[in-house]
């Protein structure tokens, strides 16, 4: 999928519509009709991302270092290090979720 300009959306209308998709998306219950609407708004690769993300995000919680999770994953230092930032540095949601999750 194409990178997509930060700028090309103004913020209100991001802003305005981020938020009738979180509450949308807070109201549904049915696990299927989430995975039915995630399947649908998402292509394969945005869902595999997200998926590869979670993975890497919780070998980083439970201490495995990069070189495993590379080995296991097969991912760049990067994507993990950009995990690890997300995971450290973001408003907590990503962290809770994650020990949620699990």
């Amino acid at each position: 999928m194409p990178k997509v300009p930060i700028n090309s959306i103004s913020s209100s209308i991001k802003n305005d519509l981020l938020s009738r998709l979180f509450n949308k998306m807070a109201r549904i219950k049915d696990t299927r009709q989430m995975g039915d609407f995630l399947g649908d708004v998402l292509f394969e690769s945005e869902l595999v991302m997200i998926v590869r993300r979670l993975q890497i995000a919780k070998m980083l919680e439970r201490g495995a270092q990069y070189s495993e999770i590379k080995r296991e994953l097969e991912v760049g230092d990067s994507t993990i290090a950009e995990v690890r930032r997300n995971l450290e540095t973001s408003s907590g949601g990503f962290k809770r979720f994650v020990k949620e999750l699990w």
